[in-house]
């Protein structure tokens, strides 16, 4: 493929360079449900879009024009993010990964009247993406925010939550969820309502209505059986709750998902114009550089970025635009059981996929692999898929934006080694079904994974279950005790001391660290 970042592809390309781009740029960022601010090349703030003054509670004539991000050293050596700035400054895609947003701090420092953060602490994925001139200078660099953990800072309420959304299908027992709380029940309630604005039980009935609607959001399952599905009848209290929090009845929200769903012709009969809005989308959603693809209302793949091609190792879209269909398609609505998340995104909800795996073999079977000594074997990404509307409010296109967080390289049986561990690292480690899937001996295959990745399998396996019990200390909402539990480990015993020898601190003292950063 041609790298040049102007090549045109759709109408006249509007890039770096020419008149107008940057405007551009800017007005299809702040479509954008996602926190995004853009710098110029001395590090400068130039824009922040509406999400992100929402999130963050910040006005944007506080930061734009006056924060330099090279130069700020709150955020260059408070927060630690010296090292990927000055990457992603000289030219280089950088990623941080489950940071801890400080937004008490952040606020205090760049509001004028800073707002409290309402005991809140939001951790997010930091992705800054270098956009170069045609002569190859850096001309902006765009920083998208994408928010992956929100936890409460009570622990009681985070347990309580926790105890929620785990026996949501269980009928309501405010007394389990006090015990598991460890709180009294009068005082479970006033640290829902102080902290959640709500009472355990409404809690749980919205925990209820978000399963049903993903239920409902099925087109297989019949309207009582996405009832059953959720433990309950078509006349039962979560029918009641429903009503009250999405202001229609099931069967109207289901019917309300097939119109959304459902291109709409224009007054006249005819589809509205809006040629030059989409071109303009197209050309800065090719700009970006990390996998993009949008999609027509219904279904219809109308735009993949070069970033999609060039990464996972496809050709040209030929035969993929207007043909490839994602509401359709069996490989992800059925094998990949994506289909709720689709059907979702389609009725116009922001939601983020977490660790799928990319099917690159069944794009390389259907639209040709391009390149034989292409050595990616395995590919995740968390998927991000927002809606976007006409100026008439209806639905337009789909965008999912593709952030990748695992990739798989170099000799095949190590590759898919190393994909099993990271994906059963909850499970006993099991030497001779590690060997099956790789496809060799136990022997060999040890030879092999230290000769490329520098450790044995099983040193591997125990880093990979550390880094998650790290991750899972660090939520404030679980005891020490319920994040060893996530992982699958005991406190007391030898995960403990394991856990000591390779951080130099204790669990307890970790998460005294981790809280502080």
């Amino acid at each position: 493929m041609d790298e040049n970042p102007c090549l045109p592809q759709t109408g006249e390309m509007a890039c770096p360079g020419t008149p107008g781009w940057q405007d551009e740029l800017f007005v299809v960022l702040d479509r954008f449900p996602i926190p995004i601010e853009v710098f110029a090349a001395d590090g400068t703030s130039r824009f922040v879009n509406h999400a992100f003054t929402e999130v963050f509670g910040i006005s944007a004539d506080r930061v734009v024009g006056r924060l330099n991000v090279l130069s700020d050293p709150f955020l260059t050596t408070v927060l630690g993010f010296e090292e990927h700035l000055l990457r992603a400054f000289a030219g280089e895609p950088a990623s941080l990964h489950n940071v801890r947003v400080p937004l008490e701090e952040i606020r205090s420092r760049y509001q004028r009247h800073g707002a409290p953060a309402g005991g809140v602490e939001l951790y997010q994925d930091i992705t800054a993406l270098p956009l170069r001139e045609p002569d190859g200078a850096l001309a902006w660099v765009v920083v998208l925010f994408v928010t992956k953990d929100v936890y409460q800072f009570h622990s009681a309420v985070g347990r309580a939550r926790e105890y929620l959304d785990s026996h949501w299908l269980d009928a309501f027992d405010l007394d389990a969820v006090a015990t598991a709380a460890g709180v009294s029940r009068s005082h479970l309630s006033r640290l829902f309502g102080r902290y959640l604005g709500k009472t355990p039980y409404r809690y749980y009935q919205d925990t209820r209505v978000e399963q049903l609607k993903t239920a409902l959001a099925d087109p297989a399952l019949q309207i009582g059986e996405a009832f059953v599905r959720c433990g309950a009848g078509y006349n039962s209290g979560l029918a009641t709750a429903f009503r009250r929090a999405v202001g229609m009845t099931p069967s109207e929200y289901r019917r309300r998902l097939a119109e959304l769903t459902t291109p709409r012709a224009g007054p006249a009969g005819e589809p509205p114009d809006y040629r030059q809005e989409d071109d303009r989308l197209f050309r800065i959603v090719d700009l970006l550089p990390i996998p993009i693809q949008v999609f027509r209302a219904d279904g219809r793949a109308a735009f993949i970025n070069r970033a999609v091609l060039r990464e996972w190792n496809v050709p040209d879209d030929t035969g993929i635009l207007d043909s490839f269909n994602l509401l359709t398609d069996p490989l992800v609505n059925q094998r990949y059981g994506l289909r709720q998340y689709v059907t979702r995104a389609f009725a116009g909800e922001t939601g983020l996929v977490p660790d799928v795996r990319i099917p690159l073999e069944a794009f390389w079977e259907v639209y040709q692999k391009g390149s034989a000594t292409f050595d990616t074997e395995a590919l995740y990404a968390d998927i991000l898929n927002f809606s976007l509307r006409d100026p008439d409010g209806r639905l337009r296109f789909v965008v999912s934006i593709f952030f990748t967080n695992r990739i798989y390289r170099g000799r095949r049986e190590v590759a898919r080694a190393r994909e099993y561990l990271e994906n059963h690292w909850r499970d006993r480690y099991d030497a001779g079904a590690l060997a099956e899937v790789a496809g060799l001996s136990s022997s060999q295959l040890c030879r092999l994974f230290r000769q490329e990745a520098g450790t044995t399998p099983y040193a591997y396996y125990c880093q990979v279950r550390l880094e998650r019990l790290k991750a899972a200390l660090k939520n404030p909402d679980r005891s020490i005790a319920q994040a060893f539990a996530a992982c699958g480990l005991e406190h007391q015993g030898n995960a403990t001391r394991f856990f000591k020898e390779n951080t130099g601190m204790t669990p307890s003292q970790y998460r005294a660290l981790a809280g502080q950063e």
